[in-house]
């Protein structure tokens, strides 16, 4: 059952190709976010567009992970020492920046990497997903406590310049709770209740299901657009997302860590590549 649960369409790509498209959109936005005063502009534009695809993919895997991980602790512990490395390089570089190569100017600032965003995501969904959070209190008092633990993690977005500020955690979880919905149908079909919920999502083809889960994460970007200032071209992300068959490969430890290294060794890379270019140009 729970690799039927799992799967999401028959046909489609697995884990490590939805991740290698996320991958590549993201370094196709940082060649242009860090080189964006030594490329036309047509180019710039164009990389970044392509770029947008890239959060939305890396939340929809975040939101994976944290319902398929074995261990949600080391899971949080390994995106939050990789949030911690890239900071500390990023800044770094930062410093070199400022007092070798002060004419070159970054676009954005680069303070609050993504990966810290994920690390502190991945905290307010396991505040979501217990069903207690402490044991002394009845369920209403938890539920109160859960509120307010939300709006408070939330409340750092507003005080912390966090990469895409605070549509990536309210993208991730009106994912949760797409994908909380489809792994409950799908296991109420296989129980025996006869009562009014469970006779409902039996009545439930999982065609149906599929389509209404694709359709709610669509919708979900588009509220993303609409409400938290963010690019509309990552409703396209919608394509590859929508491709994506459930399977998750046993990488090893090795290729698993390559995916983590790539995120803090491209900036560093990409960042003193352009400083050095900019500086030749002067």
């Amino acid at each position: 059952m729970k690799e039927k649960i799992r799967k999401i369409i028959t046909l489609g790509i697995d884990s490590d190709t939805l991740k290698i498209i996320a991958v590549t959109s993201m370094l196709l936005d940082h060649i242009a976010y860090y080189f964006y005063d030594l490329i036309p502009n047509i180019l710039y534009v164009s990389l970044r567009i392509l770029g947008r695809l890239a959060m939305p993919i890396f939340t929809y895997q975040l939101v994976q992970g944290f319902f398929n991980t074995k261990n949600y602790n080391k899971y949080l512990k390994r995106i939050g020492i990789y949030a911690l490395v890239t900071q500390i390089l990023i800044t770094l570089v930062m410093v070199v920046n400022i007092k070798i190569f002060s004419e070159y100017k970054t676009n954005i600032y680069t303070f609050g990497n993504i990966l810290i965003s994920f690390f502190i995501i991945l905290i307010l969904l396991k505040i979501i997903h217990e069903p207690i959070l402490f044991k002394k209190l009845d369920k209403s008092q938890n539920i109160i406590m859960k509120i307010i633990a939300v709006l408070l993690i939330l409340g750092i977005y507003i005080f912390v310049p966090l990469d895409y500020g605070i549509s990536a955690p309210i993208l991730a979880i009106l994912i949760y709770m797409i994908e909380k919905f489809r792994i409950t149908v799908l296991i109420s079909k296989n129980n025996i209740s006869q009562n009014f919920t469970g006779l409902l999502y039996k009545s439930i083809s999982e065609n149906t299901v599929k389509i209404v889960y694709i359709s709610l994460i669509l919708f979900s970007l588009i509220l993303c657009v609409i409400y938290c200032n963010i690019s509309w071209i990552i409703i396209l992300s919608i394509i590859p997302i929508m491709l994506y068959n459930g399977e998750r490969k046993n990488a090893d430890k090795k290729c698993k860590m390559l995916f983590y290294m790539f995120y803090p060794a491209h900036n560093v890379l990409l960042y003193i590549t352009a400083m050095l270019v900019a500086n030749l140009k002067i």
